[in-house]
């Protein structure tokens, strides 16, 4: 039986090679934890909280080196091997908070890379590129830790 997936017999998850199954138990906290990081070294760059420069540029180093590391290492493969579950499991929060996760973070993705290569240059679309991916992330990284609760209080309190 799988700890933190489909408990049962006959499950999806018992079908799954076994390297899938064992890269999808270890990446589950680091993805979370990756997601965490990239948030709050996002937020240090948010304008309202008129932080010193210093500060801002370091969070944008380390969202811009964070985002080039954790995103293909960690979060591209935890998605790959979690995407099955979407279309088999049974129960519906969990299906809608996964498909609004994998849309949302795609979005995300797509933002950050325009961001990374063209910049908010002054442009509408520069500053629409900025607001989605600002206006996206933190609905997202909560969305993020409802659904791994849900999860977790799912997989009878065993853990991830």
């Amino acid at each position: 039986m799988d700890v933190g997936l489909q408990a049962g017999a006959g499950s999806s998850t018992s079908r799954r090679p076994k390297w899938l199954r064992t890269l999808w138990r270890r990446l589950v906290k680091p993805a979370e934890l990756s997601l965490l990081v990239l948030m709050l070294s996002g937020l240090a760059m948010f304008d309202p909280l008129k932080l010193a420069w210093g500060i801002v540029s370091w969070g944008l180093i380390l969202h811009i080196v964070a985002a080039i590391v954790l995103v293909p290492a960690i979060l591209i493969p935890f998605w790959i091997s979690h995407r099955g579950r979407l279309a088999v499991t049974r129960r519906p929060f969990m299906a809608w908070s996964g498909r609004a996760l994998e849309i949302g973070l795609g979005v995300l993705l797509l933002s950050g890379l325009y961001l990374w290569l063209v910049g908010q240059n002054g442009t509408v679309t520069g500053a629409l590129m900025h607001w989605l991916h600002l206006g996206l992330a933190v609905p997202l990284v909560l969305l993020v830790v409802v659904h791994a609760w849900k999860r977790y209080d799912q997989a009878g309190g065993r853990g991830w």
